[in-house]
């Protein structure tokens, strides 16, 4: 071996052992944490070397090189066992797929031969394993990125995907070899038979992964949203408990100012019984009016929360129960309403005066129709035409519209929306017959 070979193995040794490391948290801090980096990048590399040296292309010997990172992942990284394995056997693929391409590329170029690209030595050498480790340490980053974002799936998938990955790495070594020429007669065939069948076992496993982590990622936004409804349902509760202990407090507040006026009364004190009187009334007509019974308990809720927040937000609100919507399931309807009746308020906030909030139910022989218009600052379907969250971490929110969506789906509905001079106008078809709660 000469100079370009221990320069070369230099920059590989860093190269390997800096992707382990960047992608864990670190044990130790100060000259624990470097001594133990150089500690392993001094293995690697004296690995590597006595590697290079024995043999052209390592072929299934590589795996000392993982051996190495895995090691060095258990004395100074954090994190599971499992992850360093699995990053570990996965830098063997990388390594090789980025020397493969580089040398794959020069092939293309020279019109050479791999085995004899490999002998190949000078500056030409250097260039190639130059591009190579720069391909390794790109595609090492990309791979610890998307390895950070994937969600955790479960022990079954995480063997899955370490096995297709050995199956692409087997493939791998068996294209590399294949490309040395060193095979012929029934020995290449042979190898090329298991490389097709190795690329069609790595093609289905991933595409089994694919499906299943399709499936997790359903269920994780199924359940988010049914989180969301038990929150909506946990406020209603206690939206209806505040509103019930405001009652009561009214109901003893007024029976003893009552109690004073007949009093005074009874002594005679006929002018400062008018006075409290007045005063009462005054008192009064700072309390919102309590929703008329509309025959959808769901409604009667959404109502009694909508408005007092109206009332405080200074948003002029009005409404109308044509009929009596009971053949819409109540927690449907509530949900309905309340999504509705939130996106509007919300809509509303952004206006400093001008503040309108007006709904119209009418209640059919077939059909329930909902129509909601509310003031808006700026057109919504200029800005926001899919009627996304507006709110800071929108991942978090936006399940509204989801819910508002499914409901309308679930009566065989129609949902439309359009502006008119200000105003946001949204209008919602439910159809009576049997509810798909099951589907």
């Amino acid at each position: 071996m000469d100079i370009n070979d221990h320069i070369i193995n230099v920059v590989a040794a860093f190269i390997a052992v800096e992707y382990i490391d960047h992608g864990f948290d670190k044990k130790y801090h100060g000259w624990k944490r470097w001594l133990l980096f150089c500690g392993g990048y001094i293995v690697y590399f004296c690995v590597l070397t006595g590697l290079n040296s024995l043999i052209s292309f390592e072929g299934l010997l590589s795996v000392f090189y993982s051996g190495v990172l895995i090691i060095y992942g258990v004395f100074a990284l954090q994190g599971s066992f499992y992850d360093k394995v699995f990053l570990g056997f996965l830098w063997n693929l990388i390594a090789l797929l980025g020397t493969f391409f580089v040398y794959g590329v020069m092939g293309f170029i020279t019109e050479e031969s791999l085995q004899e690209l490999l002998n190949v030595k000078g500056a030409v050498y250097l260039l190639a394993a130059a591009a190579a480790s720069i391909a390794k340490f790109i595609m090492g980053r990309i791979v610890l990125g998307f390895y950070r974002r994937m969600p955790e799936p479960h022990r079954k998938e995480h063997w899955m995907i370490a096995g297709a990955l050995l199956i692409l790495l087997l493939t791998g070594l068996g294209m590399f070899e294949l490309e040395l020429g060193t095979l012929a007669g029934k020995a290449k065939y042979g190898l090329l038979t298991l490389l097709l069948v190795g690329e069609f076992l790595g093609v289905l496993i991933l595409e089994k992964i694919y499906h299943r982590m399709g499936e997790y990622q359903k269920e994780k936004l199924e359940s988010e949203f049914r989180e969301q409804q038990e929150k909506a349902k946990r406020e209603n509760i206690i939206d209806l408990y505040r509103i019930g202990r405001e009652v009561n407090h009214w109901r003893h507040d007024m029976n003893g100012k009552l109690d004073v006026i007949l009093r005074l009364q009874k002594k005679g004190h006929y002018e400062e019984a008018e006075n409290n009187i007045e005063k009462l009334c005054q008192g009064l007509k700072q309390y919102p009016d309590l929703p008329q019974e509309t025959g959808n308990e769901g409604l009667n809720a959404a109502l009694m929360k909508a408005i007092p927040r109206c009332l405080d937000e200074g948003i002029k609100f009005s409404y109308v129960v044509i009929g009596k919507p009971e053949r819409i399931d109540i927690m449907d309807m509530g949900s309905l309403m309340g999504n509705l009746f939130d996106n509007a308020i919300e809509a509303c906030l952004r206006l400093k005066d001008g503040r309108i909030l007006d709904v119209v139910i009418r209640e059919e022989k077939e059909k329930t129709e909902i129509r909601i218009e509310n003031s808006v600052a700026e057109s919504i379907l200029q800005h926001n035409s899919e009627l996304m969250s507006s709110k800071a971490n929108a991942e978090l929110h936006g399940f509204g519209m989801e819910t508002i969506d499914m409901i309308v789906q679930r009566y065989h509905g129609e949902y439309i929306y359009w502006e008119e001079d200000g105003h946001f106008i949204q209008e919602i078809c439910l159809m009576h017959g049997p509810l798909l709660h099951d589907q």
